[in-house]
């Protein structure tokens, strides 16, 4: 009796996941501290300059009822900022989208965006290890930093 089994037909194939898994990807820590969205801005230019208002000193003086409250000045600085662009793009062919076997624009989709946070949190983190308004274990400085530095939370009682 002849059976026609796997090996006489051409008709057994791999088979694939219809789903495409991403490799391992870091937290974004410093996503936090990034805020993306468009300024209230008076006109279009190469920079935005921002109004920063300052805060009043603390008031810990009693007010009491003979006396009235004294006026005091407010202040203000600015900052001034000048956006930029940064990103990656890519770009699909017709014939891909048309000959795989998922869809492609979701894959691509995911990839580019996941870019675009890990690019935001690389700016963000520059940004913040360039400041200079840090304060240190012992005095130390960033570059003296090591792992037996460590911060001590005290409670207050």
């Amino acid at each position: 009796m002849a059976l026609t089994q796997v090996s006489s037909l051409d008709l057994s194939k791999a088979a694939y996941e219809m789903i495409a898994y991403y490799a391992l990807r870091p937290e974004l820590y410093y996503d936090s501290l990034v805020e993306i969205g468009s300024t209230n801005a008076t006109n279009r230019g190469t920079s935005v300059t921002f109004t920063i208002a300052s805060d009043l000193a603390e008031a810990t003086t009693a007010l009491n009822e003979t006396s009235d409250v004294t006026p005091v000045a407010m202040s203000d600085s600015y900052v001034t900022v000048t956006p930029l662009e940064y990103g990656n793009a890519v770009q699909l062919t017709s014939k891909l989208g048309a000959t795989a076997f998922m869809e492609v624009n979701p894959i691509a989709a995911n990839v580019v965006g996941w870019n675009a946070g890990i690019s935001t949190d690389g700016i963000a983190r520059a940004a913040a290890g360039s400041g200079t308004n840090v304060a240190y274990t012992s005095g130390t400085t960033r570059a003296g930093l090591a792992k037996t530095n460590t911060l001590i939370r005290q409670r207050c009682s």
